[in-house]
């Protein structure tokens, strides 16, 4: 058996990495790495301060280079220290990409949670939680204070540093005192070993990563590790025009409330002036709310469900604002509430804390953040930005800089919005640079998906021959209209006939019913009644039955496998197994999705006793490890999401190849910059659909579509 290395870094710096991220708090001059514990393959770990030419230092340096494994939880973390401050500081070997190995991305491949103890405790290990090792590490992590040079207590403070004392460092004209003194570090030290035993424990219990997995893994570190060019003078104009916007909303809100809520952030005052101005209850206690709500309290609440008491969140206000009844005195309010609440906005502040001196941002993805394998958004939240942008996004820039509020919403509507429709332009080539950004879309690839998976050749043929799919579904709904006269329609803005059969295409494949449809339409600001909804699902379900068919089909797949271990049940190119204590789906690529505890539990409905399958995970809203029901549409919904985000892994394995340089992906689309070399080189778009859209064997027939985009800065 070869040499694998696990390890573990304790570190400190005056920059915080939860805002400013790993890139910006590795290269910052004040990161250090207090202490190193590590062991070799099952050795009792051992630990040491980097640069006290010890013996167990001395052994470290060695194991980096003769290790064929270096595992680490998170080792994203560890690659970097060891990058940009032990390999310059201390000249200890940085091993490539391929040599290391992260057991919390193979935690995500199984499902399980991504912290440490929460993988340790779902597998059953019994994990002692260190409450006060971790509160020490907080402590340790960050400085105790800060000497200036005209300030009480510098003179020693200076002097200590000189003299090597570990409490002490001299940032520039400043000293920083730590919490370092011998005691602490002894106690932090036992901390970090008993994280490489459980580091250990979980590289033991976890499977491998597959070579797919292998391929992705280092795809996605080479990714966070070349970043995203910034327009960082656009980012400064923007944050500074939003606190612009933010004072003139506040002195709106006074104005329209005469005094009553001084600040467009204060939803509690608001709620009292509605209700006891307007007699419009928001359906809280108002002593609940703080005085100041963040921003966020504007987002869909994924918790609703949970939590009965309504708030006055994006929904409410749209409610409020469509209502007659209410005066518009109080709509002006609920406006320039809604303004305020645009969270896309803060993502320039966010945006400058996490770019690097060099003008790119890093760490922007994380592998496998959603069990089906696809990434999730890291620091920025590149994946979440709005859709919805600016045409004449060059012209609204120089408005921002030069008109008053008022005149910028009088010609670009409300400043807050359009700061949001712009944020994707903050990706911008250099001027200096010689390159552009070709960035490729794929068009409704989940839809297609339901429908090969399906086997449904009715709706593949459509999709395949870029037929008018919409129109065709909204025909089926409403037969009095035909397809051109649904077209006509929808061009004139005369009915919703066209929208209502797009949705039901993209939205139903997962088993979605009359009720959600209502929202999900309504999320849209179209109103759709009951008896529309249900006739739009019914339709959809009978026009393609083969859909309804792959949800019923997967489900029975899933109860026979937990019922009989060991056997194999299938439902055309998707297979189940239960495997001990996990219920493994085997996608059409071969890569397996994993469900822990698998089991099957009675519950009582309106439609008698069902069986349901459970099984245990991380609860999407609480982020909290427990159990979790699925059924067909959902088990559905897994494998289209897995062997989509498969498709789309490929196609940047194979743009990269060909010079194309994916530097992003944000869900469906890949972000590529492409250097004016190989431009001239003859690069063109018709290729890079043509890699986009290339089908491996498993996926034979899969109706893929891509649609491509070029310029210096990024837009939709």
């Amino acid at each position: 058996m070869g040499l694998t290395l696990h390890c573990d870094f304790e570190t400190r710096s005056t920059v915080d990495i939860r805002k400013a991220g790993l890139y910006v708090y590795g290269a910052h001059p004040t990161t250090e790495v207090l202490m190193v514990g590590f062991a070799a393959n099952d050795d009792e770990p051992v630990w040491f301060r980097p640069g006290d030419k010890s013996a167990a230092e001395r052994e470290f340096k060695d194991a980096l280079r003769l290790a064929e494994r270096v595992c680490a939880h998170n080792a994203g973390f560890e690659r970097r220290m060891l990058t940009d401050v032990l390999g310059p500081r201390f000249g200890y070997h940085v091993p490539p990409i391929s040599r290391f190995d992260c057991t919390a991305a193979r935690a995500a491949i199984q499902a399980l949670p991504r912290s440490l103890d929460g993988a340790l405790r779902a597998l059953g290990a019994k994990v002692r939680k260190d409450k006060e090792g971790h509160a020490l590490m907080l402590r340790m992590c960050k400085p105790r204070r800060t000497f200036s040079h005209n300030e009480e207590g510098y003179p020693e403070a200076l002097a200590r540093a000189l003299d090597g004392d570990p409490c002490f460092t001299i940032d520039g004209h400043r000293v920083i005192e730590w919490w370092a003194d011998e005691r602490r570090i002894e106690r932090l030290a036992q901390y970090m070993l008993d994280d490489v035993r459980g580091e250990q424990a979980l590289d033991k219990a976890l499977a491998p990563m597959t070579p797919e997995h292998r391929v992705t893994w280092e795809l996605i570190e080479h990714l966070n590790d070349n970043g995203v060019p910034a327009d960082v003078q656009f980012i400064n104009d923007a944050r500074w025009a939003a606190h612009v916007a933010a004072d003139d909303l506040d002195r709106r809100m006074r104005k329209v409330t005469a005094g009553a809520v001084p600040k467009a952030s204060n939803v509690a005052g608001l709620k009292r002036w509605l209700q006891g101005n307007y007699g419009i209850d928001c359906g809280v206690a108002l002593d609940d709310e703080p005085e100041d709500a963040p921003e966020e309290s504007l987002a869909p609440d994924a918790a609703e469900e949970e939590k009965p008491k309504a708030k006055l969140d994006k929904k409410r206000i749209g409610e409020l604002l469509k209502d007659p009844s209410v005066p518009e005195e109080a709509k002006e309010a609920l406006r320039i509430r809604q303004q305020a609440g645009k969270t896309s906005v803060k993502k320039y502040q966010a945006l400058l804390d996490r770019v690097c001196p060099d003008g790119w941002v890093r760490g922007n993805l994380v592998f496998h953040g959603a069990s089906t394998g696809r990434l999730a958004g890291a620091g920025v939240q590149m994946q979440n930005m709005i859709r919805d942008v600016r045409k004449d996004w060059g012209v609204v820039r120089d408005d921002l800089l030069t008109l008053s509020p008022e005149e910028f919403e009088a010609k670009h509507g409300p400043m807050m919005t359009a700061l949001s429709q712009m944020i994707r332009g903050f990706l911008a080539i250099p001027a200096d640079l010689d390159a552009e950004l070709w960035w490729a879309d794929y068009a409704a690839v989940e839809a297609r998906g339901v429908a090969w998976l399906a086997g449904c050749e009715k709706l593949v043929e459509l999709f395949a021959s870029g037929g008018k799919i919409y129109e065709e579904m909204a025909h089926a709904i409403y037969p009095h209209f035909t397809v051109e006269e649904i077209t006509r329609r929808d061009k004139a803005g005369e009915g919703i006939e066209r929208f209502v059969g797009k949705q039901v295409v993209l939205g139903c494949g997962y088993g979605m019913g009359p009720p959600k449809f209502i929202v999900h339409c309504d999320n849209f600001n179209v109103a759709v009644d009951m008896a529309t909804a249900q006739l739009a699902v019914r339709t959809y379900r009978e026009e393609y039955p083969e859909i309804p068919a792959l949800w019923r089909g997967l489900e029975d797949a899933a109860k026979c496998a937990i019922s009989n271990p060991g056997k194999v049940f299938r439902y055309r190119e998707i297979a189940f197994k239960r495997d001990k204590r996990w219920l493994k789906m085997r996608l059409p690529s071969g890569r397996l999705l994993w469900y822990r505890n698998p089991r099957l539990v009675e519950i009582e409905t309106d439609y008698g006793t069902r069986v349901n399958i459970e099984y245990d995970a991380v609860n999407a809203v609480t982020k909290k490890w427990g159990p979790e029901r699925t059924w067909g549409g959902k088990l559905a919904e897994n494998a289209v999401q897995g062997l989509c985000f498969d498709l789309i892994r490929d196609a940047k394995l194979r743009l990269r190849a060909a010079g194309y340089d994916p530097i992003l992906s944000v869900h469906d689309e890949v972000i590529c910059l492409v250097s004016g070399e190989r431009i001239r080189a003859g690069a063109n778009v018709d290729e890079m659909l043509a890699l986009m859209c290339e089908l491996p064997e498993w996926a034979a027939g899969f109706p893929l579509k891509a649609e491509a985009k070029t310029g210096r800065r990024y837009s939709k």
